[in-house]
């Protein structure tokens, strides 16, 4: 049902934004689909909470336009479907045998909860400081969902993305094999990685989300940007750009990627008609991100100090500096730290270095060791010949990109977040520039027996994991039963008039700490803690 919504969904938006009628495939679409739903459930929560009645409403509206029509397009090819039911049974096997992120108990649950339940509260970060981040994907979960069964589709979710990845990438690797595409070996090692690193839909969180998105944009620029020249790329671009700002949706550390829409519009000598309703709406959208925050927590960039407007009633300076401090704190493991050193004086001058490389050495090794097995694999099955080539297809553009994006993220990573789960793409960007040296000096072969029994014993690795959990669980799917151990018994507080509660399964709006200090009112339809 929310694979038929966000196709659907990017199926309309495409025919409403793209008057040239250039076509992208189900699982593209789908993935479009996605983001926009995305964009849609943030919106909608500002004035309206993402209860049951969003998801219906959708669903009739989609209904009515298809009737409208009088057709139900399914553009999808006979090797797509195969595609489809392979990764589909791989996805529910995922599904079917998690259990839940860590952070669930620490503030995502909660959050979906507060969206169901409520439209965007104002100062909502003043209940938990981690509110005020926001993250859109949080929101989507709480827009594909029925109150009902409210946790398991948590991991239907998370489920959803994984599968629309697999399948657009198995698509692209299988039909563009006899067209000998030089981005294939690309499209193979992301592939590779993601099944072997990401077997486990407990571990997604919001992280992990993030990273699909990611590797999606660098197949969606290999394909559809790098070597298109003609009216289409603007679509192309456009496309790029929403994406793009859906990663900073959900995670702000992201920011710095915005530098690439500019950078190809610099080398691609892109022109824009200004009035072109497609970037009004990139601009409606990001002014929607920064509305939000604001309502949230006062900043424009939350948690960027900068970026906070102290005048505003719900924003506390006090707040968005100690959660930036024991952030920093926690990331570069104090609490496994043994020595005498306060925690500010063990945060600076890498002091933290040695206590954190003995936490998380084992994390590295497997980290290191997988990123090279996906180069060997890759290898085997795209080894070079002897012909060495003239002409580069990665250019030196994408590499400029790319080494940008590596210092951002490294100079962040050292600086105050050095935690491997949030900064995948450090690896892949690694993997990645091995794989562009190979495919620029050489002419490369595809070893279509290799690269099919590789793709085939890698899923069946990816599935097999999951079937063992779901035997080790004795095949009973029960998502209440898996947390019953964390529930707690809530706690009810008050803000004046306003009820909330502290214990994160149940009712909402929720939070972890009671906030005597805090004042509450209301306005029209909005909720102010302040």
């Amino acid at each position: 049902m929310f694979l038929f919504v966000v196709y659907y969904n990017g199926l309309f938006f495409s025919k409403q934004f793209n008057n040239k009628i250039i076509k992208n495939n189900f699982f593209e679409i789908s993935f479009i689909g996605l983001i926009i739903t995305l964009f849609l459930a943030q919106i909608l929560n500002i004035l309206i909470p993402l209860n049951n009645y969003t998801i219906y409403f959708n669903i009739i509206l989609i209904c009515l336009l298809l009737f409208k029509n009088k057709k139900i397009e399914l553009d999808i090819s006979k090797n797509d479907l195969f595609i489809f039911v392979i990764i589909f049974f791989i996805s529910i096997a995922n599904i079917y045998s998690s259990n839940f992120s860590d952070d669930l108990n620490h503030y995502h649950y909660s959050s979906i909860l507060n969206a169901d339940t409520s439209n965007l509260i104002w100062g909502l970060g003043s209940l938990h400081p981690l509110y005020g981040t926001s993250s859109i994907w949080l929101i989507g979960q709480s827009y594909l969902n029925f109150d009902s069964t409210r946790l398991q589709d948590i991991h239907i979710t998370n489920g959803l993305i994984f599968f629309i990845f697999l399948s657009i990438f198995l698509s692209e690797l299988f039909n563009k094999l006899h067209e000998k595409k030089k981005y294939l070996p690309i499209l193979f090692s992301l592939f590779i990685f993601v099944l072997i690193k990401y077997t486990r839909l407990k571990e997604f969180g919001i992280d992990r989300p993030l990273f699909l998105i990611f590797y999606f944009l660098i197949y969606y620029y290999f394909k559809y940007i790098n070597e298109i020249k003609n009216d289409h790329l603007n679509w192309h671009f456009f496309i790029f750009c929403l994406v793009l700002i859906g990663i900073i949706y959900i995670k702000v550390i992201f920011l710095f990627l915005l530098f690439i829409p500019l950078y190809i519009c610099y080398f691609k000598k892109l022109n824009f008609r200004f009035f072109d309703n497609k970037y009004y709406l990139i601009f409606f959208i990001l002014i929607i991100y920064l509305i939000k925050n604001i309502l949230i927590s006062g900043c424009l960039v939350y948690p960027l100090v900068l970026s906070c407007f102290d005048f505003i009633p719900w924003h506390n300076p006090q707040l968005v500096k100690e959660f930036v401090f024991s952030n920093e704190v926690f990331n570069k493991s104090f609490p496994s730290y043994e020595g005498l050193l306060s925690n500010n004086d063990y945060i600076k001058n890498f002091n933290w270095f040695n206590t954190w490389i003995v936490r998380h050495k084992v994390e590295i090794i497997e980290f290191l060791a997988t990123i090279f097995l996906t180069f060997i694999l890759t290898y085997l099955s795209f080894s070079k010949s002897i012909t060495l080539i003239k002409k580069n297809f990665i250019s030196k553009n994408i590499f400029i990109i790319l080494f940008i994006i590596l210092f951002f993220s490294v100079s962040i990573f050292f600086l105050k977040n050095p935690n491997i789960r949030m900064n995948h793409h450090i690896f892949v960007i690694l993997l990645l520039l091995s794989i562009f040296y190979l495919i620029n000096k050489f002419e490369l072969k595809i070893h279509k027996k290799i690269f099919t029994s590789i793709i085939i014993i890698i899923l069946v690795f990816n599935f097999s994991k999951n079937i063992k959990r779901i035997h080790q669980m004795g095949y009973e799917n029960n998502p209440v039963k898996l947390i019953s151990s964390k529930i707690s018994n809530q706690k009810i507080y008050y803000l004046d008039s306003f009820k909330y509660y502290v214990g994160w399964y149940g009712k909402g709006p929720v939070s972890n700490k009671e906030l005597k200090e805090n004042n509450f009112k209301k306005i029209f339809i909005f909720k102010i803690i302040y």
